[in-house]
């Protein structure tokens, strides 16, 4: 009996962690077990992307636990095709724990002890300074965060997409300009020093005829596009 046929046999025997830890010896004996993705020191930090991208795997992990199917992952990036998720997933399910932590750190901030809090030094924030930094549209930077908020900060020019957030309200304060909030059955024309606060479920979508500055508070966990996926989603912020 080949030694390829005693495993055959012996692994009906083994329990789910033996298994899984049979498994991951085995990538390590591979090496290249996962062609479909590589880690670059000089792309995204050295994380594990999809190759020839920019795309973690942590990413499109973090999307698929949010409840976002297939089919909108690869209208919302249209690059991928089925079989790049297919490696996302078997890498993702091989490093769960690797995966886990990318999503922790990307997503939530280190928590720092009280006395750490007390000897920092506090720094004010100029808005126009931030807003300088930056010339996208639809492409919110982080540049604050308390009590689970973040402060963003975006430009808005021309139409986004309509969407809602099922968790979270979100306010929206204009800094420069002026822009058109559009609900379903109803529109409100803000302005400079005005703001706008978005109730939970509420689907809406910013409308700015010409560039609008924008201050947005919302929970960490808001999406930009909210139960939409596009080209326009930005899962991990920028931070300023």
């Amino acid at each position: 009996m080949s030694t390829l046929q005693d495993a055959q046999n012996l692994l009906p025997s083994l329990s789910r962690a033996e298994k899984a830890i049979l498994l991951q010896q085995m990538i390590a004996e591979l090496g290249d077990a996962f062609p479909g993705v590589e880690s670059r020191p000089d792309v995204c930090g050295g994380e594990p992307c999809l190759v020839r991208t920019r795309i973690p795997v942590w990413l499109l992990e973090q999307a698929r636990r949010l409840g976002t199917s297939e089919a909108a992952l690869l209208t919302g990036y249209p690059t991928l095709h089925a079989q790049d998720l297919t490696h996302a997933w078997a890498y993702a399910r091989a490093y769960r724990a690797d995966i886990d932590r990318q999503i922790q750190d990307n997503t939530h901030p280190v928590p720092r002890s009280c006395k750490q809090r007390q000897t920092q030094l506090l720094n004010k924030v100029n808005i126009a300074e931030k807003m300088a930094l930056f010339s996208g549209h639809f492409s919110p930077k982080v540049v604050g965060a308390l009590n689970g908020q973040h402060v963003k900060l975006v430009k808005f020019q021309g139409e986004f997409v309509w969407h809602r957030h099922e968790q979270e309200d979100e306010l929206f304060l204009v800094v420069k300009g002026r822009f058109r909030m559009e609900l379903r059955g109803q529109e409100i024309d803000l302005h400079e020093g005005e703001f706008l606060i978005v109730p939970r479920t509420v689907e809406h979508r910013p409308v700015a005829e010409t560039e609008v500055q924008v201050l947005l508070f919302e929970p960490a966990s808001t999406l930009n596009t909210g139960d939409v996926v596009s080209e326009r989603t930005v899962y991990s912020p920028d931070t300023l």
